[in-house]
Order: C-alpha cells, then structure tokens, then sequence
C-alpha cells in the first residue's frame, strides 16, 4: 500500500511540474526541476517494485532529461 501511495505522489509531483513548466515565465525552472524529478524518482522506484520494464526504460530515460536539464540550466546560470 505504502509503495502505491508513493507512485501516485510522484505522480502527482510530475504533473504538477508539467503544469508549471508550461506556465514558463511564473515559475523559475530551478524550482520546477525537483519536482520533476522527485515525481520521477518514485515513479521509477515503484515501476521496479512491479517490475514493469517498458515504465522502468521510460523512467529512467525522463531522470536522465531532467538531470541533464538541470546541469544545463546551472551552467547557463554561471555564465
């Protein structure tokens, strides 16, 4: 049970970072990102517990977008 709760928090967590990363100029990116990827964190943690490998793939490949995402923002941030 505590594994599903967790799946439908980081569910929520991502959609509500998609909602304010669509919002652009309201919300700094740099606040966004961790919501991002902690949604995504605990999707993939349960997508394991299921052992579901399409969602596994396709968790891992969206950590991996946001992780680069925020190196690129910080980068960008220090020129």
């Amino acid at each position: 049970m505590a594994y599903e709760i967790a799946a439908i928090f980081g569910l929520v967590l991502t959609i509500i970072g998609t909602f304010l990363l669509s919002e652009g100029k309201i919300v700094k990116k740099n606040y966004i990102y961790p919501f991002l990827l902690l949604g995504g964190i605990l999707i993939l943690f349960y997508s394991i517990l299921i052992k579901e490998r399409v969602f596994i793939i396709l968790k891992s490949a969206f950590i991996t977008t946001i992780i680069y995402e925020m190196i690129k923002l910080n980068l960008k941030k220090k020129k």
